[in-house]
């Protein structure tokens, strides 16, 4: 759902916003009020796009923000796009990150992820309803690392972004004790980076540039940008990251865990088994409240099937009041596929 995020995650963020004239551009030109270009402040150190030292700095943000290396050095990592001053839409996209613990946040949806368990609320309405779902992870690989989706250097990338076609470097800087790179899109992209967000029909000619600004010594990112320029020159900053690090436990993380974990006094049991009798087979159990809803994750997600034996002949609806089993089939033969259509109709003919 969430690989999300190879890269800072560009989200689709609904432009309702206000436009700001910025001193500095996001290709990092500085300009007067009038929009004339000043030569830079004194204290910028400008690098050569393309040099030795350009590719090194980017190569060394690149291995700075792996997750691994951040959480090597910080207790917790957060990035927050909830403080966005320019965007007059309510979104949230949020993301707490210990050795333990992942948790996302959206406008509908949140996530609290702790190894081979997980608890998420979906369809969260303005009321603070929500469906709620407590899940069991049974991928190969269960690692939260390898499920979070905030990652802001392209996974096998080294570079931030390429120079090519649709994309181009147009500034590297430090000024003030940060490092700032930044990259401009070509109209063909930065339609396509615009109709992604909103309709298409509203593009009128916008240029998308991005932004990281990082810590020039440590070389973590602090925040990231992206910013459109209109034909008119008017620049509006549309997507603000910002990165916080060794924070204590948010109130929201332990409010989602409290609201999970208080309904204590009458529980079942639910296990769920992958490819039982094979060299994949993984099996877990889960402690939750009668009558509540539970769900999985597996790989091979989209051709996974269940029944309620290892056999695979068996298919039962559950209400969630009392202890069950399911297994789980990640490959399925043809012929389970088969009986599990029949199963699964036979169940669906008995609501009706």
């Amino acid at each position: 759902m969430r690989k999300l995020i190879c890269g800072i995650i560009l989200t689709s963020v609904m432009l309702c916003l206000s436009a700001c004239q910025l001193n500095i551009r996001p290709d990092g030109i500085t300009v007067d009020n009038t929009g004339e270009s000043i030569p830079a402040a004194g204290g910028r150190q400008d690098i050569p796009l393309g040099s030795e030292e350009f590719e090194k700095l980017q190569h060394e943000v690149f291995v700075a923000n792996q997750l691994d290396e951040l959480l090597k050095k910080h207790s917790s990592v957060i990035f927050d796009l909830t403080d966005a001053p320019e965007n007059d839409y309510d979104w949230r996209d949020y993301f707490y990150i210990t050795g333990d613990v992942y948790y996302y946040e959206c406008e509908d949806y949140a996530e609290y992820d702790f190894g081979r368990y997980f608890y998420s609320m979906e369809n969260i309405d303005r009321e603070g309803g929500s469906a709620m779902y407590y899940g069991i992870n049974l991928k190969s690989d269960p690692d939260i690392k390898g499920i979070a989706g905030y990652q802001f250097p392209p996974e096998g990338n080294e570079d931030l972004w390429s120079n090519n076609e649709n994309e181009e470097h147009v500034a590297c800087y430090i000024e003030n004790g940060l490092l700032y790179i930044k990259d401009r899109q070509n109209p063909e992209a930065s339609r396509e980076w615009f109709g992604k967000r909103v309709p298409k029909e509203t593009y009128d000619g916008q240029t998308v540039y991005s932004e990281v600004v990082a810590d020039a010594e440590t070389k973590e990112i602090q925040e990231f940008n992206n910013y459109l320029e209109d034909k008119d020159g008017v620049i509006t900053r549309v997507i603000n990251y910002k990165a916080f690090y060794d924070e204590p436990e948010p109130r929201r993380v332990r409010n989602m865990r409290a609201a999970f974990e208080r309904y204590c006094e009458n529980t079942i049991v639910a296990t769920m088994v992958v490819d039982p009798g094979t060299d994949r087979e993984i099996s877990e159990s889960m402690t939750i409240p009668v009558g509540s809803n539970i769900k999985y994750r597996s790989d091979n997600p989209d051709s996974t099937i269940v029944f309620d034996n290892a056999e695979a002949t068996e298919l039962t609806h559950w209400d969630g009041m009392k202890d069950k089993s399911t297994y789980i089939f990640t490959e399925p033969t043809e012929e389970q596929l088969k009986r599990y259509e029949e199963l699964l109709n036979k169940i669906r003919e008995a609501r009706d």
